[in-house]
């Protein structure tokens, strides 16, 4: 895929989760492209959605593949994967809009799918093995951490996204909001 092609993804998809429920002639405007454009990538919003879940849902699998998660020591796998997370902000953020409407449509708890418990499994390991190591606290569930980094990774995509804070500032502010409470106590 070109980064043109990427580009434009990468537009329809934060405009997606500003507008969600946004039509094909909506969706155009609010990614700042004419239909003209929109239309000779995807016939129907259906088809525009489908585009962005495949690449995002590619994306994230490999910020995830490559942070180092079961191996790097845990602070350096935490600020790969906020690096990574955070450079594919406007994806993640659809990927979570979208699946939380869809499910939640559906009469679903968005949380119990397949898709979002591998993710929470992932990164509940990944918070375990840094407690083990002594690395963060003990005194808090391990999936308690997982979730905090998961929600403030969302409120500061979100706060980007409203102009609250410099993209250059959001991994240093999630690392430094992130690790205030969640590194251990060295004695």
């Amino acid at each position: 895929m070109s980064k043109d092609d990427i580009q434009l993804l990468s537009a329809l998809a934060l405009a997606l989760t500003r507008y969600p429920r946004s039509t094909l002639q909506q969706l155009a405007t609010h990614a700042g492209i004419s239909k003209a454009t929109l239309y000779r990538m995807a016939r129907t919003r259906e088809e525009v959605v489908e585009r962005i879940v495949a690449h995002a849902s590619g994306a994230l699998a490999d910020a995830f593949d490559n942070a180092g998660l079961e191996d790097q020591p845990p602070l350096q796998a935490l600020h790969n994967l906020t690096t990574a997370l955070l450079d594919i902000r406007q994806f993640f953020s659809f990927l979570l809009m979208n699946h939380w409407l869809t499910h939640m449509d559906r009469g679903q708890d968005p949380h119990e799918t397949e898709e979002c418990q591998h993710y929470i499994r992932r990164v509940h390991a990944f918070f375990q093995r840094g407690q083990e190591e002594g690395v963060f606290r003990a005194d808090v569930p391990s999936l308690w951490l997982a979730r905090s980094y998961d929600f403030l990774l969302f409120s500061m995509m979100e706060s980007e996204q409203r102009g609250d804070i410099e993209p250059d500032a959001m991994v240093g502010l999630v690392e430094q909001m992130f690790l205030g409470g969640a590194l251990a106590k060295q004695a």
